[in-house]
């Protein structure tokens, strides 16, 4: 049946996550999804949620990324995932999900990727498969990043895996590890969004609440 756009917005502000991308597929089909759209957003921005992604955050109990400016942000570069039983095809579509969201963040200033690439041919250096410790640090070097994020994506048993780690260059110390599992191609956006995520909390890059003091 028809949905109400009343019913839509409680449903999200009452953090139906689940309910979410079916939601929002029946009403960017319907007639009036343009509208749903322009009005939903309003009401986001009413309870002064910044953007689209940090409702979705919201909804998912996530903390939001902390607001980093752009001359304070820390040079990040990604590495092409490693495949493992899976295709390149596939592995180029995650790392460039990897850095969309990475950029989105807000968080890191991220090494273009035709830079990344451009240095490597010049330096005839074979970043493959490169999630070694010393040869992150060698790419971290050669880019000018403070720290590179390396990963993996495997296929088993009809499952996905991804885990990517982001790496200081200087120290080849593991800042933080996302990870995630999805069994379609067509999960790569939100798998990348997850580990993504996981891997900026543990670099201390979502907001923290106040930790009560103790009473009694």
């Amino acid at each position: 049946g028809a949905l109400s756009l009343d019913y839509a917005a409680a449903l999200l502000d009452q953090g139906v996550f689940g309910h979410f991308a079916t939601l929002q597929w029946r009403f960017m089909k319907s007639e009036s999804g343009s509208e749903w759209h322009a009005e939903l957003s309003k009401r986001y921005q009413q309870k002064n949620l910044l953007t689209w992604a940090e409702y979705h955050a919201s909804l998912a109990g996530r903390r939001p990324y902390r607001q980093i400016p752009e001359h304070k942000r820390i040079k990040l570069g990604i590495a092409e995932v490693e495949a493992r039983n899976v295709s390149t095809f596939t592995t180029v579509e995650m790392t460039d999900a990897l850095i969309s969201w990475l950029v989105k963040s807000k968080t890191v200033a991220v090494v273009e990727r035709q830079r990344l690439e451009a240095v490597f041919a010049e330096q005839r250096f074979n970043a493959s498969g490169c999630v070694a410790a010393d040869c992150v640090q060698q790419m971290g070097k050669m880019l000018g990043a403070e720290v590179m994020v390396v990963g993996t994506l495997t296929f088993d048993d009809g499952t996905y895996r991804l885990v990517i780690r982001a790496i200081r260059t200087e120290t080849t110390e593991n800042l933080g590890t996302g990870t995630a599992t999805f069994r379609s191609r067509r999960d790569i956006g939100s798998a990348a969004d997850q580990a993504i995520y996981e891997m900026l909390d543990g670099m201390g890059f979502t907001e923290r609440l106040v930790t009560p003091l103790r009473t009694g």
